[in-house]
């Protein structure tokens, strides 16, 4: 096998550089479903694993919608906080179930900050993923310096099964997080 620990390395490092769509570069102007696909199409397609994977589509947002974790349209448009809104959930679902991020949007709906505080919410994410990327390369590339030379399938197996504990950790946490302190939606309809 030719691989190296620095090829490793620059193939995470690329992983993790994940494409995002700032809001000052999302319409001020409502825009209609297949618009609002093709900027999710357009902007994030660096974040695909495969060419072919969708990364919104007309049933995603009508479900979405039906969870009550994206407010109603008016009339088929989207605004510009209904885009906010389908970016935080994209983030959200690479790791959350869909009855988790409704438990969260109804937080933010009871704290009042749907939509009026969207942006800023999404810009405080964006700038703290980015520093989650910077801390997390900088230990991945630590760790790769000081570990054994990769020569075998073995190796890489290894760090996958290191990665993928990580990420069952930090799932772990998020939903660690809601269950203690979101409410299951049919426990308020029970409690009023």
């Amino acid at each position: 096998m030719d691989i190296n620990n620095e090829q490793v390395m620059k193939a995470v490092e690329q992983a993790v550089e994940t494409s995002d769509l700032a809001p000052w570069d999302i319409p001020n102007i409502d825009l209609y479903m297949d618009q609002v696909i093709t900027i999710f199409e357009d902007t994030l397609r660096g974040n695909k694993r495969r060419e072919e994977d969708k990364l919104l589509t007309k049933t995603m947002i009508n479900n979405y919608s039906k969870a009550g974790i994206v407010q109603p349209v008016k009339g088929k448009k989207y605004s510009k906080d209904h885009i906010l809104q389908m970016l935080l959930i994209y983030n959200l679902k690479q790791t959350l179930s869909i009855s988790d991020i409704e438990r969260l949007t109804q937080g933010l709906q009871e704290d009042g900050q749907l939509p009026e505080h969207l942006a800023e919410i999404y810009e405080e994410f964006l700038e703290e993923k980015k520093k989650q990327r910077t801390a997390f390369t900088a230990q991945f590339s630590e760790d790769m310096k000081s570990a054994a030379p990769i020569k075998t399938h073995t190796d890489l197996y290894k760090i996958v099964l290191s990665l993928c504990s990580m990420s069952n950790f930090l799932k772990l946490a998020a939903e660690r997080i809601i269950d203690d302190y979101f409410d299951v939606p049919q426990k308020r309809a029970k409690e009023k």
